[in-house]
């Protein structure tokens, strides 16, 4: 069971991180545009200096890998890690599409999730036959998808 952890949630709808010590949880919400890698990392700073976070290896840090902003889940991967090389923490993730689908896979055979980047829409494709698997994301053609 991951007791004391780190959460980073940047994919670039709600951003946020959240801390977990001793049973308190924290939240600090972030401003999307502001997510760059050197103001993300000393938000993180800050939250684990206030709250007196000893990190080491009975400390995970658990990332949001998506759907969102690939810069945003970089950046997350990147600074969970450095922790990882700097402090052997734990490192875990969770697809945010995915958990909110959780109650539904028993009934699903295939699942397609259309995604807005940009000026560009992408899909993925979840199947759920005898294994669960998932494509790469693929551009979709808008004109032919308005047809």
């Amino acid at each position: 069971m991951i007791k004391n952890f780190l959460i980073i949630n940047c994919t670039g709808n709600n951003d946020c991180i959240g801390l977990k010590i001793n049973n308190k949880y924290f939240i600090r919400k972030l401003q999307t545009k502001l997510n760059q890698s050197d103001i993300l990392v000393q938000q993180i700073r800050s939250m684990i200096q206030k709250n007196k976070v000893i990190i080491d290896d009975n400390f995970s840090v658990i990332i949001n890998t998506g759907p969102g902003s690939f810069a945003g889940i970089r950046t997350s991967i990147a600074i969970a890690k450095g922790l990882r090389f700097a402090k052997k923490v734990k490192i875990y993730s969770y697809n945010f599409f995915l958990l909110n689908l959780a109650n539904y896979l028993e009934d699903k055979k295939k699942l397609i999730s259309i995604q807005k980047t940009h000026n560009n829409y992408y899909y993925i494709e979840l199947n759920f036959n005898k294994k669960f698997t998932f494509s790469e994301p693929k551009k979709i053609d808008i004109d032919k998808f308005a047809k």
